[in-house]
């Protein structure tokens, strides 16, 4: 797969937006947008979610478990417009609005 995977990244970089895929596999694929967004240096055999902490609209604390586009593969259902925030390097609030979309193979 790594051939396929640097089409899709290429690919991916060229969108104005970031991008996550989550594989069933747990195989994970991020653009340079996402990457720079959460300031983190990317390892396909690293999960990086668990090196951010993600809070909701009410600030309760996010378990991995719990975040949309985990929570989406998980329950094979599209999870749109769910609110997050997380605190970047300098302990500024950031607010994201995150669309999970399930694909079915």
């Amino acid at each position: 797969m790594p051939n396929k995977n640097i089409n899709i990244i290429e690919s991916l970089n060229n969108i104005d937006t970031p991008v996550l895929i989550n594989f069933i596999d747990k195989h994970q694929i991020a653009n340079d947008k996402l990457k720079n967004l959460f300031e983190i240096s990317y390892d396909p055999n690293n999960d990086f979610w668990n090196t951010i902490k993600f809070y909701d609209v009410q600030n309760n604390l996010l378990t991995l478990e719990e975040l949309p586009f985990i929570k989406a593969a998980k329950e094979k259902r599209s999870i749109p417009f769910f609110r997050l925030k997380y605190l970047d390097k300098n302990s500024s609030e950031k607010y994201l609005i995150v669309n999970s979309i399930f694909i079915q193979d």
